[in-house]
This record gives C-alpha cells, sequence and structure tokens, in this order.
C-alpha cells in the first residue's frame, strides 16, 4: 500500500505522524492546525478531522481542559483500569473547583479535569495505559496517580513526551 498513514509524504501518507507531531508541539490540536495540515497533505479538512477523531491519543481543542483517558479494554480492565478510573475520580473531585473573574485570570488558571473511558490505546501489552493530556503512561499504578495529576495541572508533563522507555524503565511514554 503506498499511501499508508503513518509514513511521510503527500495525501494521507504521514497523516499520523504530522497530527502527532502538532499534538506534542502544542499539546492539542486546534481547528486551525487540522486546516493547515489538511492544504498541506492536499487532503479534505473532513478526512484529517476523521482521522484525528477516530484516535483516542489525539485531544481537539482547547488546553484550559486537562482530558484524562484511561483504558478500559479487556486487558488494561483486567489490570486495574477499573481503581485508576476510581482514584482518578477521587482526586479530581478534591481540586478547587472553578473561579470566575476576568478573562486574564480565567486564562491563568488551572484547566478543568474531564476523565474518559476509552476503548483501546493500543497497549495491551503493557496495561493498564492511561494518557493524560497528551502524554501516554504505561503499566500505570494507583501511587503513581497523585503525582501525574500534580505535574500534568502544572504544564509539566501533558505537552512533552518523554523518549520511549522512562527513567524508571517501565515504558512510559
Amino acid at each position: 500500500m503506498s499511501n499508508r498513514l503513518g509514513q511521510s509524504g503527500r495525501g494521507t501518507t504521514g497523516l499520523l505522524a504530522a497530527l502527532r507531531d502538532e499534538q506534542v508541539r502544542r499539546g492539542y490540536l486546534s481547528p486551525e492546525a487540522l486546516m493547515r495540515i489538511a492544504a498541506e497533505r492536499r487532503l479534505s479538512p473532513s478526512v484529517v478531522y476523521g482521522v484525528a477523531t477516530f484516535y483516542h491519543e489525539f485531544l481537539i481543542g482547547n488546553v484550559r481542559e486537562l482530558v484524562i483517558r484511561v483504558c478500559d479494554s479487556p486487558s488494561c480492565h483486567l489490570a486495574g483500569s477499573e481503581l485508576l478510573i476510581e482514584q482518578l475520580e477521587r482526586l479530581v473531585a478534591r481540586l478547587p473547583g472553578p473561579v470566575g473573574g476576568s478573562v486574564d485570570e480565567l486564562e491563568h488558571r488551572a484547566p478543568a479535569v474531564r476523565i474518559e473511558r476509552v476503548g483501546c490505546l493500543g497497549q495491551c501489552d503493557r496495561s493498564p495505559a492511561v494518557i493524560i493530556g497528551s502524554r501516554l503512561y504505561l503499566k500505570v499504578q494507583s501511587r503513581e496517580l497523585p503525582l501525574l495529576l500534580q505535574r500534568a495541572l502544572a504544564g509539566g508533563d501533558a505537552a512533552a513526551p518523554a523518549p520511549a522507555q522512562g527513567g524508571d524503565g517501565r515504558g512510559h511514554t
């Protein structure tokens, strides 16, 4: 197949790589970025949007909301994803609520947090898998969640993925 999604080039060739690069750079995919990528690849914006919304790894929209996606496929579920979701819900419930204010004040406050249960992140051999912002964590343990959430809310881990093997050798990417 000469026009694959994961390789570089024009058309759909390299589309996934282009979307990933944009998300790593900004932490999310804006409508403008999707339009630019479509124009660069000579694709319909609906094709690019369809690919970006098909894969759970992509965050489309405003970065003022921290999205946490927890894989709940059978292998992640058996590895404890339900416990992770319950703990995340407890941690998020303890966060300070939204605060009113001017546009400038709202721009600088911590983002809202949304937890999503997703069907599969394609990491069954390293489950349970969790995406916090745009960063994928593998073999997540519940004791890690408070620090991961704290870092993401501070802007530390949500935007820039680490190398394929994290410092602890457990495969955080």
